[in-house]
């Protein structure tokens, strides 16, 4: 039921449908192994097989010989989405042909109806993050650069002794509707572990509610006053892109920052001198970053606060922000704040 009277004619087929100035192909399901012994046979592609379970693969090679066709160096066979997406953003792959084993849709739909919009998402924030590189490119270098004195000695998110795990979490976020949840988060402060993103810090303390945690992505050098502008006896601990300004290092008390490895190619290229520090998702705003911290972290339930970025009220951000106060404070009858 996986394969057509002719898997080869089949395999032919789908091939035929491929762009042959793309290097890989990914394949969602392998059935029997048939399209990657075509591919392997007749193309020069490399091949990214995504399996949800190993047992398939099992049950496959007991009914045909793949053992040579799945140990290729051309085949990569993955169990585990994030580990796919992985593999593809280390080899900086962001282009590939894509074909689903129609039957593995219909046998497996929770799995595999939603693979390829899964894929699209994927695709998608590697276009933006490939923007965003493209956009803070300088400013990266010259941080990197910076601060690679620093990173012989700051330990990582790799490095962090915790009992967090199973703990619940609040990403606080620096939305508008902060100011409606403040004083909730006061009383909930010493039950729950805090983690800011750098916009909310100033608010949280201006409250007295001290995070366990901020967390600080934008390389630059004026995002460094969210968190170097704040004034307080206690620092929380500091989770910060290793490129980020040179200013936030300096001005940080160094025993209380964590670093986690920036996405900049130079930095993957070098770290092999001073060592992983881990790695932690990023995309959208900081709040993704700080909630893939209580992933790592594995803090569960994750709660979140603070998350209405879309101008709520007028708003781009709840009281006390450092920048909009900035802004406002720029603006006349000729050039609002709206504009």
């Amino acid at each position: 039921t996986l394969h057509s009277v002719d898997p080869y004619q089949e395999a032919k087929r789908i091939t035929d449908h491929f762009n042959p100035s793309l290097g890989y192909v990914l394949i969602a399901g392998v059935g029997l192994g048939y399209l990657i012994e075509y591919l392997l046979k007749n193309t020069n592609y490399s091949i990214v097989v995504f399996e949800h379970t190993e047992e398939i693969i099992k049950l496959a090679k007991e009914k045909r010989d793949l053992n040579k066709v799945l140990s290729s160096s051309r085949v990569k066979v993955f169990y585990n989405e994030n580990d796919l997406f992985d593999f593809l953003d280390e080899n900086f792959i962001k282009e590939f042909n894509f074909y689903i084993n129609r039957q593995y849709v219909s046998i497996f739909p929770e799995i595999y109806q939603n693979f390829g919009s899964r894929i699209a998402t994927y695709l998608s924030k590697k276009q933006i993050n490939q923007s965003t590189l493209k956009r803070f490119q300088k400013v990266w270098l010259r941080n990197i650069v910076k601060n690679s004195f620093f990173y012989f000695d700051l330990p990582g998110i790799i490095d962090i002794n915790h009992n967090f795990a199973s703990k619940p979490a609040i990403i606080v976020g620096a939305g508008p509707s902060l100011t409606n949840n403040i004083e909730v988060l006061r009383e909930l402060q010493d039950n729950v572990i805090i983690i800011s993103t750098d916009t909310a810090y100033l608010q949280l303390v201006e409250f007295n509610i001290m995070p366990d945690f901020i967390v600080s992505v934008d390389p630059q050098e004026k995002n460094s006053l969210y968190v170097i502008g704040v004034f307080t006896k206690h620092h929380p601990f500091l989770v910060i892109d290793s490129a980020v300004s040179f200013l936030t290092l300096i001005n940080y008390p160094l025993e209380k920052i964590i670093l986690y490895d920036t996405i900049f190619p130079l930095y993957e290229a070098l770290n092999g001198f001073w060592g992983s520090k881990g790695k932690l998702k990023c995309g959208g705003s900081v709040s993704t970053t700080a909630f893939d911290l209580a992933r790592f972290l594995g803090c569960n339930p994750v709660i979140f606060v603070g998350q209405d970025l879309a101008f709520s009220s007028f708003k781009t951000h709840s009281s006390l922000n450092l920048l909009e106060n900035i802004c406002l404070y720029k603006t006349d009858r000729f050039k609002n704040f709206e504009t």
